[in-house]
């Protein structure tokens, strides 16, 4: 194959990556905060054979856009290509991993599920210690220390044979 039909004529899959690229750098001159913007530039120079470039636009748009997994894992097959399995691995592992804010959500929804059933309450403290990254630059929130702190009281109060509410 090696042809494509692009605006009406006959080019060769130099021009159209000359065009990708054209069109990409347009797209960044006209919004430069986009990391879409960013993604796909660096996927059109990951296959014009700038690996360097790709690399730069991809960690611009993980800056702008943390957690997106299908740029994870685009961002990880551009580093096989550049030779860094390493980072491959780390992205695609973070690609696979559960964000803390889902976490946080959860071990919430188990605590309030238990309603005595220390099951829950021992899933609420797995998913917070889980969390990779907890707001408060690493160190756990009084939010966090709040929810742990309640979990293991309703656990001690099983143990004990009482019955327990937080809102009492």
């Amino acid at each position: 194959m090696g042809l494509e039909e692009v605006d009406g004529s006959l080019q060769t899959e130099k021009k159209i990556k000359a065009k990708a690229g054209d069109l990409t750098k347009e797209a960044l001159r006209l919004d430069s905060c986009d990391f879409d913007t960013h993604w796909a530039r660096g996927f059109v120079l990951l296959h014009s054979g700038d690996p360097a470039g790709a690399e730069r636009h991809f960690d611009t748009a993980r800056r702008l856009n943390y957690d997106n997994r299908e740029l994870l894992t685009e961002n990880a097959d551009e580093r096989v290509y550049a030779g860094d399995p390493d980072k491959a691995i780390e992205f695609i592992e973070r690609a696979r991993s559960i964000p803390d804010w889902q976490r946080w959500v959860l071990a919430w929804a188990y605590y309030f599920k238990a309603q005595g059933d220390s099951n829950y309450y021992n899933k609420a403290l797995a998913e917070l210690g889980k969390m990779k990254d907890p707001p408060g630059g690493g160190k756990a929130p009084a939010e966090i220390l709040i929810l742990r702190a309640a979990i293991n009281a309703q656990k001690a109060t099983l143990l004990s044979g009482r019955a327990a509410t937080i809102c009492q």
